[in-house]
């Protein structure tokens, strides 16, 4: 019998208790079986690697998916619980991959920061040597000049430092300038919700067949014509200028914005490019059906006063043009005939002017210069030409020209006409002009064209009636012309009507000019461009997120408030609409109107683009390369000028190189390495030795890997690393050997070491140390700086930051045995007293 254990009789077995279920438990799952989950935004908060995806209706790790890692989060899951987010996050290719994705990008984070900062001395001068590099470029200077210039600052007492002063430096330095003026462009581009471009091609003395283009953008009523880029096609052809305009724009990543937001395109009247069967405008727009092409109108206006006399007189004007063009000829080619026409000009005391080329260009400002010049030296002129006629063929023949009445009354028609035409002309040339403009200044000039044929011009009045010019006789052979230039002018008039043809899309673009307004007050201006407005925006109706009724309306609105604001609209620009409207509800319209605005009405800023590049490239320099060429004509065609260039961007891109790695200024090449250290022992080797560079090559990665057996001295005797065999630090030596090998598999480059250098000396364990909250700052700056830095550089390398953290124990503790054996010989009075070194032992062992 169990002892303490005693029998009742009323005593009964105890029933086995029953296990009571929660009715909790049942409730919350009948909840999760009916409750319809769902993904919650918030959870997106701090994860910016989270992703939902709403037409899948799953979510999804950015991070994970682009490093294919195979989870339920990579291929997108529907298991919408904050437990599963929290879980993905927690997972270890999760974590290990979020060291590289939550880094911010190499230009604006610490690491980048840290090792771009430059001592302000070492940054102007980089500064100066930028601003020269920027001039050279700017005003056709050869690289050559670079030398000079940095040698003449030199002597100036400009310290400007003793590298990157040679030719190969300015072309880098000069490449970096035009690739940040290019970005500056491309993204002016992204932004912009639609642009046109325009094009033209020639050849240069080299036989290299070129073209250029430009884009044009209108942003709040802004009007921008860029150059973006000039390159060689296979051939003329339209196919291969397709494919050379592809390939520009796939080597900016603009490929998207060319295939989607390009409007309009304008170049000269060639074949390749206006062809209306296999033109370049007919590649373009079989992608694009909305794509306006525009027959360059400066141009148009040469073709029309070309095809107007032909079919007037077309052999009075080759007499002229005979005399204009051969007495260029005759005192550019001939010294003797020059110097004759100088001292005819001395003897009649006139201004000295010399014939100019006709005929060389197309545009008309020429052919009104060559014509103004002979007027205004006729008498010296004719003097000298009837003086030489005696032993001169040539000069014979002109000067039986430039006495016949019938051509020098034909030359001074020709003046008065094409005096309108030339500023015509050069209004077309203006930069930023729209399309609306050009045809309203083209109309006042048939106007006034048309006034003038019932006019006589008095010049010619005077000549027919006296048979003299400037007091010299003239020859009439047969009947005197007639005063007045009716035929001439009405075939010119006929030739521009049928050149500049109203087209819809012209008629509608005519609501972007003010000039083209009703006057306030007329009964047209309820009606006035409804019709433009409608077709416009049926015709770019992906470009709008309205429809038409709505568009009309804010069109309505538009012009109700402008004639209630805008008295006059004679000044009024559309920049100034757009600031002042811009909360007025009519934002869809005003985006119509800088559509208008974006449509180029001339390819003349393209024409001025070779004559840059004739001044850029010339024989001296027949070799350039296409490339260098771009680069040059993006500085001078699109940089800003000398005065308000700043160099900050590009010195810091120049500041990397083609491999990612940091340039290293104040670099001096040295023999080995051994040579370098023959210091003194006691003195740390300075890490600016390590970091720099000299020249524009690619710069060798120096490693602090690359210890050799080196001598040094110590108190008057020579030290090696066999030595520690003698002093008993075998153990040291193969330590130190060992962690040589390390970081040489590492690759340990100079930053690396750097941030090394400063975790071993920012201690915050020193004894006395008074702030040492700064100093743990600092070391975290450090190791923040240090990981990005490996992060970012050396993606390849993984957990190389881990790596190089675990050699900062190793290198404590050789630190560690060599003080104690410091310590040591200096208690066996080996070693003398008063050394900084010995100083700084006692302080640590108080």
């Amino acid at each position: 019998m169990i002892p303490g254990l005693k029998y009742r009789d009323s005593a009964q077995p105890a029933k086995k208790a029953t296990q009571k279920q929660s009715s909790g438990v049942n409730s919350k799952q009948q909840y999760e079986k009916k409750r319809c989950r769902k993904f919650q935004s918030q959870w997106q908060v701090d994860r910016p690697w989270l992703v939902y995806d709403v037409l899948s209706d799953v979510m999804f790790c950015e991070w994970c998916k682009k490093e294919a890692v195979q989870s339920s989060f990579t291929t997108g899951s529907n298991h919408f619980r904050l437990d599963a987010v929290k879980d993905h996050e927690s997972s270890k290719w999760h974590k290990h991959f979020a060291i590289k994705y939550s880094v911010k990008h190499p230009d604006d984070s610490l690491a980048s920061k840290s090792l771009l900062m430059l001592k302000q001395a070492e940054y102007d001068k980089l500064v100066i040597k930028f601003r020269t590099a920027h001039a050279i470029a700017k005003h056709n200077k050869s690289f050559k000049d670079y030398n000079f210039i940095c040698m003449l600052d030199k002597i100036k007492g400009v310290d400007i430092g003793d590298q990157y002063v040679n030719d190969k430096a300015v072309a880098i330095m000069v490449k970096n300038i035009a690739a940040v003026t290019r970005k500056e462009v491309c993204d002016k581009l992204r932004e912009s919700p639609f642009f046109s471009l325009t094009c033209d091609g020639v050849t240069d003395f080299t036989g290299e067949e070129l073209e250029n283009i430009y884009i044009r953008t209108c942003n709040g009523g802004k009007v921008e014509d860029m150059y973006l880029f000039i390159g060689s096609p296979e051939s003329t052809s339209a196919s291969n200028l397709h494919l050379l305009f592809w390939e520009i724009f796939e080597s900016l990543d603009l490929v998207e914005v060319f295939e989607k937001k390009l409007v309009g395109f304008c170049a000269d009247g060639a074949s390749n490019m206006q062809g209306c069967k296999s033109g370049l405008g007919v590649l373009l727009r079989e992608t694009r059906p909305h794509l306006v092409i525009t027959h360059c109108l400066a141009h148009r206006l040469e073709l029309s006063f070309k095809d107007g006399i032909k079919s007037a007189q077309p052999k009075l004007y080759a007499k002229c043009m005979t005399l204009l063009l051969g007495l260029y000829y005759l005192y550019r080619k001939s010294p003797t005939q020059k110097a004759a026409l100088k001292r005819s000009f001395t003897s009649l005391n006139m201004k000295q002017v010399l014939p100019t080329r006709v005929g060389g260009t197309r545009w008309l400002p020429h052919t009104y210069r060559a014509i103004t010049v002979l007027i205004k030296g006729y008498r010296a002129i004719r003097q000298q030409l009837e003086t030489s006629s005696h032993n001169n063929a040539k000069a014979e023949g002109y000067a039986r020209l430039i006495g016949d009445g019938h051509v020098i009354t034909y030359i001074l028609k020709l003046k008065e006409v094409i005096s309108h035409l030339m500023k015509l002309s050069l209004y077309l040339q203006t930069r930023g002009l729209g399309l609306a403009d050009g045809f309203h200044r083209m109309n006042a000039t048939k106007a006034v064209l048309q006034q003038m044929e019932s006019v006589d011009i008095l010049s010619v009045n005077e000549v027919l009636e006296s048979e003299t010019y400037q007091g010299i006789p003239l020859v009439f052979h047969g009947a005197k012309p007639n005063a007045k230039v009716q035929d001439l002018l009405a075939k010119l008039v006929d030739s521009m009507e049928n050149r500049f043809p109203y087209t819809d899309i012209v008629e509608a673009t005519l609501i972007g000019s003010f000039l083209n307004w009703p006057e306030n007050g007329s009964d047209s201006i309820p009606e006035f461009g409804n019709k433009e407005v409608r077709f416009l925006a049926n015709k770019f109706e992906e470009f709008f997120d309205c429809d038409l009724e709505d568009m009309l309306q804010e069109w309505t609105l538009l012009k109700a408030i402008i004639y209630e604001r805008y008295q006059s609209r004679i000044t009024l620009t559309w920049p100034t609409v757009h600031t002042q409207l811009a909360n007025h509800g009519v934002q869809n319209v005003l985006r119509l109107l800088d559509l208008i605005l974006c449509f180029p009405p001339t390819s003349v800023a393209n024409e001025c683009t070779f004559s840059a590049m004739k001044l850029c490239k010339g024989k001296r320099r027949g070799r350039m390369k296409t490339t260098t060429l771009n680069d040059l004509l993006t500085i001078q065609l699109q940089s800003k000028s000398i005065q308000e260039f700043d160099p900050d961007k590009a010195i810091k891109l120049w500041m990397k190189t083609p491999t990612g790695q940091q340039r290293r200024l104040n670099y001096t090449r040295r023999t080995p390495v051994a040579a370098s250290l023959n210091t003194h022992y006691a003195e740390p080797i300075d890490v600016e030795v390590l970091d720099s560079n000299e020249g524009v090559e690619e710069e060798p990665q120096v490693s602090v890997s690359d210890i050799p057996e080196v001598e040094n001295e110590l108190n008057g005797k020579k030290l090696t690393l066999d030595c520690l065999d003698k002093l008993g630090l075998s153990a040291a030596k193969e330590s130190i050997f060992d962690l040589v090998r390390k970081m040489k598999e590492l690759k340990i480059d100079v930053n690396e070491y750097l941030c090394l250098k400063f975790l071993i000396l920012l201690n915050p364990d020193v004894p006395g140390l008074e702030n040492r909250q700064a100093v743990e700052n600092s070391q975290e700056k450090v190791n923040s700086a240090l990981m990005e830095y490996c992060v970012n550089f050396y993606p390849h390398l993984k957990d190389k930051f881990g790596q190089v953290l675990l050699r900062l124990p190793e290198v404590r503790l050789i630190s560690m045995h060599a003080e104690e054996f410091l310590y040591y010989k200096h208690l066996n009075g080996e070693i003398p007293d008063q050394t900084l070194l010995i100083e700084m032992l006692h302080s640590k062992k108080k």
